[in-house]
């Protein structure tokens, strides 16, 4: 009797508010998208470019690694991370710790970047919105 109570009441709640929570939702992610889209226009916008260094892949999870990388503008460092899904680079290390690649940051603002993976950016799994290439 306590469950049918329960999912009563869970039933007139979503009846109620249901519409609410939804909006609210796609309202997050909209906000969510728009500023993903926002970080790297900037970075677009007012590209520059140095040499990263990737220092630590971590796994997470359900397959997903946190790649962290390093690198410097104008005497001060910086770290930045992506993901990715599992892979091994040239130096035989996973997420190939130690390599270096192209850094693209924003002039404007140092602390926003991407780094550029070369032939291994098909393992990125970090959505950039804008094309930071051309």
């Amino acid at each position: 009797m306590i469950a049918k109570n329960y999912f009563e009441k869970l039933n007139v709640f979503f009846e109620r508010y249901g519409k609410y929570l939804v909006f609210t939702f796609v309202f997050l992610i909209l906000i969510s998208i728009g500023k993903q889209f926002l970080y790297y226009k900037e970075i677009k916008d007012y590209q520059k470019e140095t040499v990263g260094l990737i220092e630590e892949y971590e796994y997470r999870s359900r397959g997903s690694y946190t790649l962290v990388y390093s690198y410097k503008v104008n005497n001060e460092n910086f770290k930045n991370t992506i993901g990715t899904s599992g892979f091994y680079g040239d130096n035989k290390r996973k997420g190939c710790v130690g390599c270096e690649f192209k850094v693209l940051y924003s002039y404007k603002d140092p602390k926003k970047s991407s780094i550029r993976l070369g032939k291994y950016e098909k393992y990125k799994t970090t959505v950039e919105f804008v094309d930071l290439e051309k």
